[in-house]
């Protein structure tokens, strides 16, 4: 009896702690140092493995966001796809970090989203909208963005269209930089300013097929 007694209050103890753990996750607002996502490496990256005729220009400066990787690279992911399947030939790729916000954005000449994808981000739609392949993805991609304090959004203006992908920027005090290839070790990756990655004018313009 006095066994099964220790027995039943050690369960109850060890129940108040996981209790009590789950209950300081839960008020712990800080996200993991796993949760930083750089995104010039993000898209440059999604941008080498599509394969489409479009020519990509890419200005990447760089930028953190301060989310989930896998979400994140989902909703990059799905934005280019779209402005890929929307037949623009000719997109800019680039990323910035301002006022606490780590932004993609995607431009392109005339229309960068078909009309039905264009609903999935206003909301403006209409019953065959809802059925398209092109709608379900880029809303459930605006939903993961919202999900971890992001949006997309597009504009169109003399000509050119814009789709801006937003995230909540890493904390500065991180001290993280992003990688690059060493020039005499080309397959090691090192740490450095991702300024130097950028391209010169106007050899930036490359093909990914």
């Amino acid at each position: 009896e006095m066994l099964i007694a220790i027995r039943t209050d050690a369960h109850e103890v060890e129940r108040a702690l996981s209790d009590l753990a789950e209950v300081e996750c839960e008020f712990n607002d800080d996200p993991h140092i796993e949760a930083v996502v750089l995104l010039n490496e993000e898209i440059a990256s999604i941008a080498s493995t599509i394969t489409t005729e479009a020519i990509f220009e890419s200005d990447l400066a760089r930028s953190r966001a301060w989310g989930d990787s896998a979400k994140v690279r989902q909703v990059l992911r799905t934005v280019l796809n779209a402005a890929i399947d929307s037949g623009c030939a000719y997109i800019t790729l680039q990323t910035a970090e301002r006022a606490g916000r780590a932004t993609a954005s995607i431009s392109g000449r005339d229309d960068l989203l078909t009309i039905e994808a264009m609903a999935a981000l206003t909301g403006n739609t209409v019953s065959e909208d809802l059925e398209s392949d092109g709608y379900r993805a880029l809303r459930s991609a605006y939903e993961i963005a919202a999900s971890i304090g992001g949006s997309i959004g597009y504009a169109q203006a003399f000509g050119v269209s814009h789709i801006v992908v937003e995230f909540p920027a890493a904390p500065a005090d991180l001290g993280i930089t992003a990688p690059r290839h060493k020039s005499d070790q080309p397959f090691e990756l090192s740490f450095a300013d991702a300024t130097e990655l950028r391209p010169e004018r106007p050899t930036s313009a490359i093909r990914f097929a």
